[in-house]
């Protein structure tokens, strides 16, 4: 899927709402068996907090929580346990596995920052459990348009003057367009480079917040999960992680349609 290379930039008004990075691995059963102690000592400093969840099995990973815990609570297959290290003000987050490691924020700045601490991270857990390799490796975007609070709330443009129709979908066709209250796509493709993939998921999305006449908001999602299908040795992870990101930036600028990018305030980054 060749997407055109576009210049790195930088917004005022940032639509990411997460930003995540994987490392899957052969399962390491010393990480479930025992407290990662020696694990939680050398991240605790910027991790403080910690707590422990565990996943419910075979569960599709959009299922609600209180669905997950119901199911649980009937006595259905749970899944892995999983340690969270979380800063003290829950922006950034790491949850450790037998089989994974993600870094999660919310407070998503510029790659370089990212990047650094996702491999100090990757750092330490291969000096405390020594994969031989990393079966998967991931990094996703998440970006939610929200235009409420990009434009005046008397003059909302249509989806069509912001996203590429093939992105938006049948949002951007003026037989469907504001009327839609429900939309999802899904792809899956292979990306220029070797071993590379993304899956993307678009469509409607429900603020949070901004409740009018009853009714959320309605934003749009642009879920954009790049990951590898091979392994990778551990000496090439921040290659394949840099060819992710950049393809990350050149899919979402590839996305918008001008009107969008400006009310984002775009920046230049060298």
């Amino acid at each position: 899927m060749p997407l055109p290379e576009t210049d790195r930039e930088h917004y005022r008004r940032n639509p990411l709402a997460e930003v995540a990075s994987l490392l899957r691995f052969p399962a390491i059963l010393r990480i479930e068996s025992e407290p990662p102690a020696q694990f939680q000592d050398a991240i605790r400093n910027a991790y403080p907090l910690y707590r422990q969840i565990m996943a419910a099995g075979q569960l599709p990973p959009d299922v609600p929580a209180p669905v997950r815990n119901l199911i649980q609570g009937i006595g259905a297959a749970a899944g892995p346990l999983q340690h969270v290290f979380e800063a003290q003000d829950k922006t950034w987050s790491i949850a450790l596995w037998r089989e994974g490691l993600v870094l999660k924020t919310t407070a998503y700045t510029r790659w370089e920052e990212f990047r650094n601490r996702t491999g100090r991270l990757r750092d330490t857990f291969v000096s405390l459990y020594r994969p031989a390799s990393f079966t998967q490796i991931g990094l996703r975007y998440v970006d939610i348009v929200r235009r409420s609070v990009l434009f005046p709330p008397n003059d909302l443009p249509p989806w069509s003057e912001l996203l590429k129709p093939q992105i938006a979908g049948e949002l951007a066709a003026a037989e469907f367009g504001e009327n839609i209250d429900s939309m999802s796509r899904q792809l899956h493709c292979a990306l220029g480079g070797e071993n590379c993939f993304l899956t993307l998921k678009t469509g409607i999305a429900r603020a949070e917040a901004g409740v009018q006449d009853g009714v959320r908001e309605k934003c749009f999602l642009i879920d954009s999960d790049f990951h590898t299908h091979r392994p990778t040795e551990l000496a090439n992870v921040t290659a394949t992680l840099n060819t992710f990101n950049r393809a990350a930036g050149n899919l979402f600028r590839w996305a918008i349609l001008p009107r969008l990018r400006q009310a984002l305030q775009p920046q230049p980054l060298e």
